[in-house]
């Protein structure tokens, strides 16, 4: 409980990758448990923004309703 307590306060008011790079800072030292347990915690944060990465690329569509991606659309 005490990781996740440090996740939240350390990713509060961020969006999108900002999160996934906080996160990722944790992983980098300490336990193999504790390494493991922030991979977990990462993998599943990553997918939303995985997800609009994959369709940026292949679709060359941009479905951001929160502003978070780090592509805006050029109308």
């Amino acid at each position: 409980m005490k990781w996740l307590a440090v996740i939240t306060d350390s990713v509060n008011n961020l969006k999108g990758g900002a999160i996934c790079s906080v996160i990722n800072t944790f992983g980098v030292n300490g336990s193999p448990a504790t390494k493991q347990f922030i991979s977990r915690i990462l993998k599943e944060v990553s997918v939303p923004i995985l997800t609009m990465i994959k369709s940026w690329m292949l679709e060359g569509e941009i479905n951001d309703p929160f502003c978070e991606f780090f592509v805006e659309t050029d109308p």
